[in-house]
């Protein structure tokens, strides 16, 4: 009755575009430097481009302030929220204040107002990176250390902790404040502690950041969630590092900046099914980023060469051979004979299943991280490949005795969003499959 007029609601009262201007929260490898150059160009967004996530936004402030009221009744002190941080980039790039243009901080403004700050502290130098931090935790033997508090959604928070990717630009972020405190406020504060919250079940994990000043390297040296489950590193083997970190965030609103400057577009980060894409608000603008790609696409050069990737394209065939899609079709038709074979076994379970199982389980372990690995390298070298060709502004080209066609498939999807949510509720309809998990205990 109600459910759909949330969201619509949500949309008739889109958050108030914001100017673009280089900030830590913006500074990542994974943001989209494309999105960047026409948020920095003064393109109005789509503000009606997802309703839906006008209230992600809207609720991830909220689990933020949950999670200090609890944070409160521990024995970590949480203090200097919202407190403003300030670093002078142009040691690094002397041609910062170019790009970095003085500006009036709406935030300290406010704070001025109310006479919580000293006049002027709402103007921000030329060449300064400029945010908030969501505060300073002491714990009991009274060791301050910066704070940063996110909400994720289960599949990416569980794809974060089994380390099949980290949250690289919140990590910036992270290293970007401590460099200002550490600069600036508090030398003794060398790490952060990144805390995530999983807003569909309410479980948490963090992240500790050692950033080291003089190399610029953050370093992850421990894990921990909320059920107790931990993993522990050092400096000197960490979880995950990232070496230039403050450098290449700073270097990439420079590169920005030169692309408005020249009229230019940097290449696209990501393809049109991500959901990147499909979240961005200037995705559907007119004459902005996919809009004309076909015929863009259609424009690349047929006729390319391309010298030295003999290797690669050979290592891509073999891989793709291996994986059983050309010259070798038993060895993953045998990966699904197995699975055929392990789910018999559990009809029959009779005292052949305990003398066979394990054996079974084990080679199709093997079998499948064996196919796992091929897939993996099979990607990697197809985006080599692909980056090569982008590189080099062909979408066909001849390399030694391959040839090399990257072509544009156009497809349909249907597209959930835009139908009628009862309509979508009659269609939908329930089936079963078998679905078989093998692993080892942890």
């Amino acid at each position: 009755m109600i459910a759909d007029v949330i969201i619509k609601a949500a949309g008739m009262e889109p958050p108030e575009s914001q100017p673009y201007f280089p900030r830590p929260s913006g500074a990542g490898p994974e943001r989209c430097m494309r999105q960047m150059v026409y948020h920095a160009l003064g393109i109005a967004p789509d503000q009606k481009r997802n309703d839906r996530f006008i209230l992600v936004l809207d609720d991830s402030s909220i689990h933020e302030t949950l999670t200090e009221d609890w944070l409160n009744k521990t024995v970590f002190q949480l203090h200097s929220q919202q407190m403003a941080v300030n670093l002078d980039v142009t040691d690094m790039f002397p041609d910062a204040k170019e790009w970095i243009p003085e500006r009036i901080c709406e935030t300290c403004a406010r704070l001025v107002e109310s006479g919580a700050l000293q006049p002027g502290s709402e103007i921000i130098p030329a060449g300064v990176i400029h945010g908030h931090i969501d505060g300073i935790v002491t714990d009991m033997m009274f060791v301050d250390t910066h704070y940063e508090h996110k909400g994720l959604n289960h599949f990416t928070f569980e794809k974060i902790w089994n380390s099949e990717a980290y949250p690289q630009d919140y990590i910036t972020q992270c290293c970007i404040y401590q460099r200002g405190i550490r600069v600036n406020l508090n030398p003794d504060i060398t790490r952060s502690v990144l805390l995530i919250k999983n807003k569909n079940t309410a479980a948490y994990m963090d992240f500790l950041i050692e950033y080291d000043l003089e190399s610029d390297t953050a370093y992850i040296i421990e894990m921990s969630r909320s059920s107790g489950e931990k993993v522990v590193g050092s400096r000197e083997e960490p979880i995950f590092v990232m070496e230039n970190i403050v450098r290449n965030a700073m270097a990439k609103f420079r590169e920005v900046y030169l692309h408005v400057q020249n009229g230019t577009f940097p290449d696209r980060q990501y393809e049109l099914s991500d959901w990147r894409c499909d979240y961005c608000p200037w995705g559907t603008i007119e004459g902005t980023c996919w809009q004309g790609f076909e015929e863009e696409y259609s424009a690349l050069a047929t006729n390319g060469v391309l010298d030295g990737i003999e290797d690669i394209l050979a290592k891509y065939i073999q891989a793709n051979a291996d994986l059983g899609t050309k010259k070798n079709p038993g060895f993953e038709q045998e990966y699904i004979d197995l699975k055929g074979k392990i789910i018999a076994l559990f009809d029959q379970a009779n005292e052949f299943l305990k003398t066979n199982l394990p054996e079974l389980c084990a080679y199709y372990l093997e079998t499948k991280g064996h196919i796992d690995a091929l897939e993996e390298e099979k990607e990697a070298v197809k985006t080599e490949v692909r980056d090569l060709l982008r590189e080099n502004r062909v979408r066909k080209a001849t390399a030694g005795p391959y040839i090399v066609d990257n072509r544009l498939d156009k497809y349909s999807y249907l597209n959930r969003e835009k139908l009628d949510p009862g309509a979508v509720m009659r269609a939908t309809e329930k089936r079963f499959k078998q679905i078989l998990t093998i692993r080892r205990p942890n």
